[in-house]
């Protein structure tokens, strides 16, 4: 597996679908209707979700082009057993799949 350097970005594709760690692509609306109506994050302010955002290692997930999916990990991005999977969904109606 490729290791990215701190902050590059990185993309992946296949059958139409993508996941990239671009901060600018996720949908900030998009996720914070998602986790607001979560059991673990129900009525979660904007506000936090925008700083959790900021301070971790997010996946967008996306099919052609519309964010489908989100998942956020916490880590000294150094070593991925200090990591802690911390926020994640596939946003209503899609179907992307296992492999991505």
């Amino acid at each position: 597996m490729r290791e990215f350097a701190d902050n590059e970005i990185g993309e992946f594709a296949k059958d139409g679908f993508s996941i990239s760690t671009d901060k600018t692509k996720l949908n900030l609306e998009t996720i914070h209707n998602f986790l607001k109506t979560s059991y673990w994050a129900q009525n979660v302010p904007l506000a936090v979700v925008q700083k959790s955002i900021e301070h971790s290692l997010c996946f967008g997930v996306y099919e052609g082009g519309k964010q489908i999916g989100f998942a956020r990990v916490i880590s000294d991005l150094c070593q991925i057993r200090l990591s802690t999977f911390a926020s994640a969904g596939m946003l209503a109606g899609n179907s992307a799949p296992r492999s991505l």
